[in-house]
């Protein structure tokens, strides 16, 4: 995928010399709490980039450069034989809840279904209100929860919010 350009921001293919930057986004509590992965050393991000470059997305604030977070692609494994695929994302807490998040994600999920992606999947945790709020605003639709689905943060096991969205919906 291409740079995209929003009113506020630049959405572009991760390069190695973001894992810095990433890396204290990804540290944060903030970022942990409601996301499923590790807290990253900055060896294990610029691995991670290495092997992933194709399918992480940095959002970066249009008049400044700095980065705020990150927008990734994963492979859909819940849906056989559709063109179908995952997004997840995070943001810097001190970013969010100022629109960024609906504006990257408005622009990068049009660009996706330019494609020959014919369904988009996004899972949120149990209890972030935010992420269900946004889901909801960009059309996605509650295909269902999965209860006790994912050991988070702190080994907290949380439900499994799954939405999908198709080309239509989006809002």
């Amino acid at each position: 995928m291409h740079t995209i350009e929003t009113e506020r921001l630049i959405i572009r293919p991760v390069k190695s010399e973001d894992n810095l930057a990433l890396c204290q986004i990804r540290s944060s509590e903030f970022v942990q709490m409601y996301n499923a992965m590790k807290t990253p050393t900055p060896e294990v991000l610029t691995q991670e980039i290495q092997n992933n470059n194709k399918d992480m997305f940095i959002l970066e604030l249009k008049d400044t450069h700095q980065i705020i977070g990150e927008i990734s692609t994963h492979p859909d494994n819940l849906r056989h034989g559709i063109s179908s695929i995952t997004i997840s994302y995070y943001l810097d807490e001190a970013f969010a809840r100022k629109g960024y998040m609906y504006e990257a994600l408005h622009h990068f999920l049009k660009v996706l279904f330019k494609t020959d992606v014919e369904i988009i999947v996004a899972r949120h945790f149990g209890g972030n209100t935010a992420s269900q709020v946004l889901l909801k605003k960009l059309g996605f639709v509650h295909e269902g929860t999965l209860r006790k689905g994912i050991k988070g943060y702190k080994d907290i096991i949380y439900d499994d919010c799954i939405y999908s969205l198709m080309p239509d919906e989006l809002k």
